[in-house]
C-alpha cells in the first residue's frame, strides 16, 4: 500500500522539480548536459502518463510498443501546443517553458480523468467491428461543435492578407488557433461517445475542411503558403 502511494506521488513530484529546473535552464543556465538530462526526464514522465492513458482507454499492453506509442503521443501533444505559438512567430523561451508546463499538466489531468473511470472504456461489437466508447451520448455537444465550426468559418472569411507573409496565420484572427484546438477536443469526445457513425463521419469531414480552409482564405492572392514565405524572406534580406 505504501509503495503504491509512493509511486502515485513520485512522478508528479518529479515533474514539478523538472519544471522548476527547466525554467532556469531555458532562461539562465543554458547547459547542454543538464538540458539533455532534464529533457530526457520530462519525456520519460510524459511517456509514463500517456502509457497509463493508452492502457486504460485502448487496453494496450504495457510493452515496448506501447512505450514507443506513448512517447510519440506525449511529444506530439507538446509539439501541438508549441506549434500554436510558433505559428504567429512569437515564440520565446518563456512561452516554450509555458508550453511544456501546460502539456504536462493537461496530460496529468487526462490521466486522472481516465483512471477515475472504474469501468474504463466500453468495447461494443457491431457486426464484425469493435467500437470503443468512453463517453455517453451528449446531443448538445454536437451543436456546440457545429456552432464553433460556423464561427471559425466566419473568422476565416474575414481574413484578407495583402502583404508578403512568413506564415498564413499572420493574417488570421488570434482566436482561430484556440478555437480549432477546442473543436478538436470536442470532436475527440464525440468520436469516443455513443454517436451515430454517420454523424461522426460528417463531423470529421467538416473538421478536415476547416483545417484546410486557412490557406486559400488567408490571403488575397491565390498562392501557396511557401510562396509567401519565400517572398517574405527575400523582402527581409533586401532591407
Amino acid at each position: 500500500m505504501k509503495k503504491k502511494q509512493f509511486s502515485k506521488f513520485l512522478f508528479p513530484s518529479l515533474f514539478v522539480a523538472i519544471s522548476f529546473l527547466l525554467f532556469f535552464q531555458l532562461t539562465a543556465w543554458h547547459s547542454m548536459m543538464l538540458g539533455i538530462v532534464l529533457g530526457g526526464g520530462y519525456v520519460i514522465i510524459l511517456t509514463v502518463w500517456w502509457r497509463d492513458i493508452l492502457h486504460h482507454v485502448f487496453r494496450f499492453e504495457r510493452g515496448f510498443v506501447s512505450v514507443l506509442l506513448s512517447a510519440f503521443a506525449g511529444l506530439f501533444f507538446v509539439s501541438s501546443i508549441e506549434a500554436s505559438v510558433v505559428a504567429f512567430y512569437t515564440s520565446t523561451l518563456f512561452l516554450t517553458w509555458t508550453s511544456l508546463i501546460c502539456s504536462g499538466v493537461v496530460t496529468y489531468l487526462l490521466r486522472l480523468f481516465f483512471l477515475s473511470r472504474s469501468c474504463g472504456s466500453e468495447s461494443i461489437r457491431k457486426g464484425r467491428g469493435q467500437y470503443i466508447q468512453m463517453f455517453p451520448n451528449i446531443p448538445w455537444l454536437s451543436w456546440i461543435y457545429i456552432s464553433g465550426w460556423i464561427v471559425s468559418v466566419c473568422l476565416f472569411f474575414r481574413a484578407h492578407g495583402i502583404d508578403t507573409l512568413f506564415s498564413p496565420w499572420q493574417s488570421l484572427s488570434i482566436w482561430i488557433a484556440p478555437l480549432l484546438f477546442v473543436l478538436s477536443v470536442v470532436l475527440g469526445f464525440l468520436i469516443f461517445s455513443k454517436q451515430k457513425t454517420t454523424q461522426v463521419l460528417v463531423l470529421l469531414l467538416m473538421h478536415s475542411f476547416l483545417l484546410h480552409l486557412y490557406l486559400p482564405l488567408s490571403h488575397e492572392l491565390p498562392w501557396g503558403g511557401d510562396v509567401w514565405r519565400h517572398i517574405a524572406v527575400e523582402s527581409r534580406l533586401t532591407q
